[in-house]
């Protein structure tokens, strides 16, 4: 027996065979190119071959392709792709942000396109080229701020380094410069919250402004109209006083006419060319007998309303007088001609601040129509002069009370009412503790009284 081994000893064992049950696919003749890609092309060609011979391959198409979210016509490639260009950076955070403040999609793209207004903003002009371009924003530029000479500018080819930095201080430096940066964002975050918080409360008030107006103009149709149906409701009353004014040959008579107007329009023309002369001159003797009654009774009420002016005349300057007494009664300074004359003043003042005009105080002082007390503008002058009548029975009531005078102070220590007899208690008590017999009767009798006035009499 020996120590080596043979060469058969050190090969692996053979895989043992699949069992009989096992499933696995058989491929007749499997794809090898030796390239793992030219394999998965040639299998995808083999693929396509299979389907065109089962029929189930999908032509594609050679016709442009619509962009179905842009426009519903179809577009050329390069029309397309600038438009998905357009679409993507309408997409972006600034122009959304342009979007809701009213600007238009050509208006917005045209801007992001200019280079020389992108030039004005900052940006060089290799930066405004990309952005035309591409609309990317250029990277933001990192800059460093010294803590004592503030942002280091920066660096310009061929320009002469007095000092570099090392890394400590470029640190401390860089974080000076984010930290700047980040209140900058803040303040500019603040400013536009500012502005935007302004517009929502500019559009507010006009939202409250129109909402005013418009209640204005429904209080004004409403005032109009209400006035209308007064006007009507007044023109009713005119005409039903009217009417009532009539005497009864008048009412018969305007009776009269009314049938005859109403038998013009139901009569056949029969009828009418057969009476058409007697009714004519019916109606007009009808209307001269109006005529002369209303004449009469004109005339009748113009004599009355001179009688009734002059009876009023007669009967104001009786209130005048009457007026004038009460005034030197309970007003009097304000009984002189100065004093009327500014208490006139104030009379007028008071009925243009309840809703007077002047033209309405004139109209009611000479009579033209009857105060209803009932009416705002009377009540609100009524309690005008109430309250003034309040106000000085008040200061009367006032002036009629007067307050105690205080207790006179002595000189010395103040000692409170009723002190001494407790004193006088307490040194009797002590007294009648060792007393005996009929000086113990006197004590006690001195107690009681003590005690007495200590205690107010009882």
């Amino acid at each position: 027996m020996t120590d080596e081994v043979s060469p058969v000893e050190s090969q692996p064992a053979p895989a043992p065979p699949p069992p009989a049950d096992a499933d696995f696919p058989l491929i007749d003749s499997p794809i090898s190119t030796g390239n793992e890609v030219e394999n998965v092309r040639q299998s995808v060609r083999e693929l396509n071959a299979q389907r065109q011979r089962d029929g189930t391959a999908v032509e594609p198409s050679r016709d442009p392709l619509p962009l179905r979210w842009l426009d519903s016509e179809p577009k050329s490639l390069r029309t397309a792709t600038r438009d998905v260009s357009d679409y993507h950076r309408l997409e972006k955070d600034d122009a959304q942000f342009l979007r809701g403040q009213g600007w238009s999609k050509a208006d917005i793209l045209r801007l992001a396109k200019d280079e020389s207004w992108l030039r004005s903003t900052g940006l060089s002009a290799a930066e405004a080229n990309q952005f035309a371009r591409s609309g990317e924003m250029p990277p933001i530029k990192v800059g460093l701020v010294d803590d004592r000479e503030g942002l280091r500018p920066q660096l310009r080819e061929f320009d002469k380094i007095d000092r570099a930095l090392n890394l400590k201080d470029a640190t401390r430096e860089l974080g000076n410069y984010r930290e700047v940066a980040a209140r900058a964002q803040q303040d500019l975050l603040a400013e536009i919250e500012g502005a935007e918080q302004q517009q929502a409360q500019q559009a507010r008030a006009a939202q409250e402004q129109a909402a005013a107006q418009q209640q204005a103009a429904a209080q004004a149709a409403q005032a109009r109209a209400g006035q209308q149906r007064a006007a009507a409701y007044q023109q009713q009353l005119a005409a039903a006083a009217h009417w009532q004014q009539l005497s009864a040959a008048e009412r018969t008579a305007a009776h009269e006419l009314r049938q005859m107007q109403q038998w013009t329009l139901t009569a056949s023309p029969q009828e009418i060319a057969t009476w058409e002369g007697p009714a004519t001159a019916r109606a007009n003797q009808l209307r001269q007998e109006l005529a002369q009654a209303q004449t009469l009774r004109q005339a009748h009420q113009v004599q009355a309303a001179h009688a009734h002016q002059a009876q009023r005349a007669q009967w104001g300057k009786y209130q005048d007088q009457v007026y004038s007494a009460n005034l030197a009664h309970h007003l009097p300074h304000f009984a002189s001609p100065e004093g009327r004359k500014q208490l006139q003043t104030s009379a007028r003042n008071l009925g243009r601040s309840v809703g007077l005009s002047d033209a309405q105080m004139n109209y009611l002082w000479n009579g033209g129509a009857l105060v209803d007390l009932r009416d705002a503008r009377a009540q609100t002058i009524l309690a005008k002069a109430a309250a003034y009548d309040s106000a000085v029975a008040q200061l009367k009531a006032i002036g009629s009370k007067h307050a105690p005078l205080p207790a006179v102070l002595r000189p010395g220590v103040h000692r409170p009412a009723g002190s001494g007899d407790a004193d006088e208690v307490r040194r009797l008590e002590r007294q009648l503790e060792t007393a005996t017999g009929n000086q113990s009767l006197k004590i006690a009798t001195r107690l009681t009284q003590a005690k007495r006035r200590l205690n107010g009499g009882y």
